[in-house]
């Protein structure tokens, strides 16, 4: 008896939750967890991508985070690695990778919606190191 009382309660809970995010005005959140900054790395020259071996971070305030793989093209090469997931703020950008110049940006502004941070996509043309 008691299993039966707690599955109806669950898919009471369930359809509920589900039924109030259709109602007017009501807004019905993924569970992605999404990042403030995604950055594709690329050489300057040529642009192909280098993203597989910089690394990187993000910085805002007291706060810092390292860049992650984040998306491969469709021959499985890593373009753009990511940070600060969920986290609104006003960063600073810096990148490294052997056999180029480091790249920085700042004053990079990322603001929040109703459910998640608004993601902000970033370009880093990395010029050789002569």
């Amino acid at each position: 008896m008691h299993r039966r009382s707690s599955l109806a309660a669950l898919l009471f809970v369930w359809f509920g939750a589900c039924k109030g995010a259709s109602e007017p005005g009501r807004i019905a959140c993924t569970a992605n967890v999404v990042p403030a900054i995604v950055v594709a790395v690329y050489d300057a020259q040529s642009g192909t991508p280098v993203a597989d071996s910089a690394s990187g971070t993000v910085v805002d305030g007291a706060y810092s985070d390292s860049l992650r793989a984040y998306e491969w093209d469709p021959s499985m090469v890593l373009i753009a690695r990511a940070a600060a997931y969920e986290r609104a703020g006003s960063y600073s950008l810096s990148i490294q990778r052997s056999g180029y110049q480091p790249w920085s940006a700042s004053g990079i502004h990322v603001d929040r919606n109703e459910c998640h941070v608004n993601t902000v996509v970033l370009r880093a043309n990395m010029s050789r190191s002569p």
